[in-house]
């Protein structure tokens, strides 16, 4: 299985907080596409559910089936900065609907 390459990941979670002061809040669909444009990871459309809330999110998957989410921090401080789990983890489980995992188009 291949790493996500947090090094990439970062540059661009560094260049939307540089730009965007109130990054990572309201960002996911626009950081889910920067890394579909730049890495390659497929670009996903779904539901986020957080302490008993639930939200519309973008999201991003590796061909080895991670979630990669630089944005999902805005619920949380619980969550890092860039935050990769397996789409079959607990964690995923808890707050990724994978019910709604589909192919968006950009």
């Amino acid at each position: 299985m291949d790493e996500p390459d947090f090094e990439r990941l970062e540059q661009i979670r560094e260049d939307f907080f540089q730009r965007i002061h109130f990054f990572p809040e309201g960002c996911c669909r626009g950081a889910a596409v920067r890394i579909n444009n730049v890495a390659g990871y497929k670009l996903v459309r779904g539901k986020f559910y957080f302490e008993g809330r639930q939200f519309d999110h973008y999201w991003n998957e590796t061909p080895d089936g991670e979630i990669v989410d630089l944005t999902a921090s805005q619920f949380s401080d619980r969550f890092p900065r860039i935050f990769v789990t397996s789409k079959h983890s607990d964690l995923a489980k808890n707050h990724y609907d994978n019910a709604y995992f589909r192919d968006v188009p950009i």
